[in-house]
């Protein structure tokens, strides 16, 4: 998958090579997980909202 790099308002750049492949890694995880389309939104939604509530990306156990 081909996406644009992106620059955030910190002038750092999210390259579009590195998001491929992470959006390429999400979608295989919920593939593997057998989850249809509205599954995976839905999942895809509950990430979207507990990443608001960190300043930095960090693993959860």
């Amino acid at each position: 998958m081909m996406f644009q790099s992106v620059q955030l308002n910190n002038g750092k750049v999210l390259q579009g090579e590195k998001i491929g492949e992470l959006v390429t890694d999400i979608v295989n995880k919920l593939s593997e997980a057998g989850l249809s389309c509205d599954e995976a939104r839905i999942v895809l939604g509950k990430t979207e909202s507990v990443l608001g509530e960190f300043s930095s990306i960090q693993k959860i156990d």
